[in-house]
């Protein structure tokens, strides 16, 4: 009877062992969980904090972009009749012609191109390229309120204006943003023609709209210093992009 109480109490007492190292192994893992858990929410708390930071940096950098341009716009290329590229280029001849809002115009102009690029180049790109037009345009309507205008030497103006249109374009690019217009064109001509670049086709569309510019002002100097605009805004584009040891006049 001795020896069979103690072969119980030995049963009972390895029973007990291994139920108690089940539960520490089980609470062990528990933790090793919940520290798990905690890692991960702690990480994503800093993504979503990155996530929110680079927003604001993204829209601050854009707005500031489209303020720099629009100064470009308004205060030297108008005033002075300088032509201008792409769909900017279309609004201020459409302003020569009818007076209308330049930044409307912008906007106007580049709603069925926003609308081509959500259909063939996917909804992702459209959403930010749409908010900096209505950015860009915006401050282009806004800015002409105020009495900012140059009319003095006209290849100052235009030294000025590619500063101005070159460093708002640059900040807006930095962040892999796009202002639309040409931009969209040569895209979607891209994707039908594999073998035509972007720049090409931006090239080309520019130099029309400027060519219609200079037939609308009636003066081919308007043309010659759309093309000093031209050349100072991409080099201040490429110093601000590639770094400053681009931008070799």
């Amino acid at each position: 009877i001795h020896y069979i109480a103690v072969s119980i109490r030995c049963e009972c007492l390895s029973k007990l062992f291994s139920a108690g190292f089940i539960l520490k192994a089980k609470s062990a893992e528990s933790t090793s969980f919940t520290a798990k858990s905690a890692v991960k929410i702690n990480r994503e708390g800093v993504m979503k904090k990155e996530t929110i930071l680079d927003t604001l940096k993204n829209n601050g950098m854009w707005i500031i972009g489209c303020i720099l341009y629009s100064i470009g716009v308004n205060s030297f290329a108008v005033p002075n009749d300088i032509a201008q590229s792409g769909i900017t280029g279309v609004s201020v001849i459409f302003y020569h012609l009818f007076e209308t809002p330049v930044g409307t115009i912008n906007l106007i102009l580049n709603i069925p191109l926003l609308i081509l690029m959500w259909i063939f180049l996917g909804k992702k790109l459209v959403a930010r390229t749409l908010w900096v037009t209505v950015l860009l345009s915006t401050a282009i309507d806004v800015i002409a309120m105020f009495d900012l205008e140059y009319t003095g030497n006209p290849l100052l103006a235009s030294l000025y204006c590619g500063l101005c249109q070159g460093a708002g374009l640059g900040l807006i690019m930095i962040t892999g943003a796009t202002s639309g217009g040409t931009d969209i064109v040569a895209r979607l001509v891209h994707k039908k023609f594999p073998h035509i670049t972007v720049g090409t086709v931006v090239m080309l569309a520019d130099a029309v709209v400027v060519a219609a510019g200079m037939l609308v002002f009636r003066s081919i100097e308007s043309g010659l210093y759309a093309i000093i605009v031209i050349y100072v805004s991409t080099k201040v584009i490429d110093s601000m992009i590639y770094g400053i040891g681009n931008f070799n006049m």
